[in-house]
């Protein structure tokens, strides 16, 4: 009787391990709607600003699924751009949608729409002994990405060919970013 219990339960085990294997990939990002991400590459400014070099930073929850798609997802995103002397820093909360244009039982593309919305700093280096000069500004930024996402969807690589950030101050100054990067879902 007792290795009857044994092999009963040995089976039950085993069968519940194979179930949870073999979950489907809509069940496991369900079970996964919070990400972290970073990216890197290059702003331009596109009123004679130059070229830059952006780190950014980003975490967001899935708040609603439509469909198969991911859906609507909130969060908030730190960024930090450097060229020559001066630095920007740049800091909002992000709002966006990642819908689903392939998927396979390992992979998904996804298409990612978002903008963000928040404040930012920029420290200019005067040069020639001037010091340095230090303003904020309202920050509005608009992107889009192409997400590739694999490995039982924990991560994300992804890139960014289409970013516009607009810091509007006394005046409006724009940039052009094209970034590439991943994030790791939980």
């Amino acid at each position: 009787m007792r290795r009857v219990s044994v092999l009963v339960l040995t089976l039950g085990v085993l069968g519940a391990l194979t179930t949870l294997s073999t979950a489907s990939v809509a069940e496991a990002q369900e079970g996964r709607p919070t990400y972290i991400g970073f990216g890197l590459g290059p702003t331009v400014g596109l009123r004679g600003g130059g070229v830059a070099f952006k780190l950014e930073e980003s975490v967001g929850y899935h708040v609603l699924e439509v469909g198969d798609h991911p859906g609507l997802f909130v969060g908030g995103a730190l960024a930090q751009s450097f060229a020559g002397g001066s630095a920007v820093l740049a800091f909002g909360g992000r709002v966006g949608f990642d819908a689903r244009v392939f998927h396979n039982s390992s992979l998904s593309l996804l298409v990612s729409p978002h903008t963000t919305v928040g404040a930012s700093v920029s420290i200019i280096d005067v040069g020639d002994g001037g010091g340095r000069q230090t303003s904020g500004a309202f920050n509005l930024g608009f992107a889009g990405e192409v997400r590739l996402v694999m490995a039982d969807d924990r991560a994300t690589v992804w890139v960014r060919p289409i970013g516009f950030d607009l810091h509007i101050s006394k005046g409006v100054g724009a940039n052009y970013d094209i970034l590439v990067g991943g994030s790791y879902n939980f």
